[in-house]
């Protein structure tokens, strides 16, 4: 009895200890396999953490090259700004007129361009004539400024006339074709028997037309007919000087060389007589660059109308003429875009002389092109 308990015993123990063993190994395994995973983890959050700073470092660097980049494009913008105001510093503006050229503005709204060319010195005072299409009540309704800037041209002796259509000059002016009767009538009205330039800048109808090919249409008459009326005005002019000089050379103990005109108080010669018929009096015209204004064809029309070609053309540059307020035809507002934000070209024509023109092309001013009619 007592053996069988001790071999029953004994057996226990044996098994015991085995278990004993296995579960010391799993214990084992179990830590290992513990560890394994912190390790695991731990490499795989160092590599987590690794791959961030990668990724932060080459943002950072993208970020540094953008804003090298953007630094790079500012100082190219400055560079190029800078450049673009030391051209406009160093170029001569395009002037269409000398400063003792008899110049008659028409289509003049409050008159700032008129002020600024007396003040910038393009012209002197009594040099110019300055017109505007409205009545001067229309121009008190629509601009604020035009009696101030009027009453400074009035002072400093330029003439001024309103109620002038730039398609019915001689009519507007009131001017006479019967020299018989007076024949100084047209210089006293003017204050001058010669124009030597009529500029009509920016030209436009009023009428706020929306369809395009009307549009065009309207301008393209509108520019036609203001050819046609400072064509016949000159004509007008020279006719009305011939008359005076054939009257004089009539009327007076004139010599072989020459005579004295006394309507003019001066020597006259037989040459100036021919210079008279024979001079040439030219046109300009101020346009925005770009449609409906390049389909206005104001080259063609020139030529097709008048004879007219073009001498010279150049961008119109604002920063020449301080002072002076581009508006539109029907109010005091600007145009859509601020002027000075525009591009604009002034064309100057002239009766075309093939002899004239078949010569060397002149070279000069940067901010002049010799045209060619398309």
């Amino acid at each position: 009895m007592a053996r069988s308990k001790g071999h029953k015993g004994g057996k226990g123990g044996i098994a015991g200890k085995g278990r004993g063993k296995l579960a010391q190994a799993f214990n084992r395994h179990k830590l290992q396999d513990q560890h394994l995973k912190k390790v695991a983890a731990k490499e795989q959050k160092q590599q987590a953490q690794k791959q961030q700073q990668i990724k932060n470092k080459n943002k950072s660097k993208h970020s540094n090259e953008k804003e090298d980049d953007d630094n790079n494009n500012n100082n190219t913008n400055d560079v190029s700004l800078s450049d673009k105001q030391h051209v406009m510093a160093t170029q001569r503006p395009f002037i269409p007129f000398g400063q003792h050229e008899h110049v008659l503005l028409v289509g003049e709204g409050d008159f700032s361009f008129a002020l600024s060319t007396i003040n910038s010195g393009y012209i002197l005072p009594e040099f110019l004539i300055a017109t505007s299409f409205d009545s001067l009540d229309e121009l008190i309704a629509k601009y604020a400024n035009v009696e101030e800037n009027l009453e400074q041209l009035k002072a400093k002796g330029v003439k001024i006339f309103h109620d002038i259509d730039a398609t019915e000059l001689i009519q507007s002016f009131k001017l006479t074709k019967t020299f018989k009767k007076n024949k100084c009538k047209n210089k006293t009205v003017l204050g001058t028997d010669t124009i030597d330039l009529i500029l009509f800048n920016f030209p436009h109808s009023g009428r706020g037309i929306k369809d395009q090919e009307r549009n065009i249409k309207i301008h393209q008459l509108l520019l036609t007919n203001f050819f046609n009326s400072a064509f016949e005005l000159f004509k007008l002019l020279k006719s009305n000087r011939n008359y005076l000089v054939n009257r004089s050379v009539s009327d007076s103990t004139a010599s072989a060389t020459g005579y004295f005109d006394s309507s003019n108080n001066i020597n006259v010669t037989k040459s100036k007589a021919n210079n008279i018929e024979n001079g040439t009096d030219k046109i300009a015209v101020t346009l925005f660059k770009g449609e409906p204004y390049d389909s206005w064809q104001v080259k063609k029309l020139a030529r097709d109308s008048i004879n007219y070609k073009v001498k010279q053309s150049g961008d119109f540059r604002w920063d020449a003429f301080p002072g002076y307020h581009h508006r539109r035809t029907n109010s005091m507002k600007t145009t859509t875009k601020e002027a000075s934000e525009r591009d604009a070209k002034c064309f100057l024509f002239e009766k075309f002389d093939p002899e004239k023109h078949h010569g060397k092309k002149k070279k000069g001013l940067t901010n002049v092109d010799d045209d060619e009619d398309d």
